[in-house]
């Protein structure tokens, strides 16, 4: 299983200075039987960030407090299935 997460927008939540909504697209492929089979999830993803004393280890000086995903459309794309060569 390989996942692959495309970030489309991200805006400032209303709810603190560092909260944050982030829309993104996530890719799962799999391989079943032979085939490769891909399901794109569309999710909106809830984060909070809080702040921290800068290090050499985290010179942003923020983590992560919070987080929540919530998932809003999702599909499976049997149209990217393809047969392995190895089955032959």
């Amino acid at each position: 299983i390989i996942s692959d997460l495309k970030i489309r927008s991200i805006e400032r939540a209303k709810s603190g200075p560092w909260d944050y909504v982030v829309f993104a697209v996530k890719e799962i492929h799999k391989v079943r039987d032979g085939a490769e089979a891909t399901d794109r999830i569309v999710g909106q993803y809830n984060v909070r960030l809080v702040e921290e004393q800068r290090s050499e280890l985290n010179p942003s000086g923020l983590l992560v407090a919070e987080y929540s995903e919530k998932q809003m459309v999702g599909e499976r794309d049997n149209g990217l299935e393809q047969k392995s060569e190895l089955d032959k």
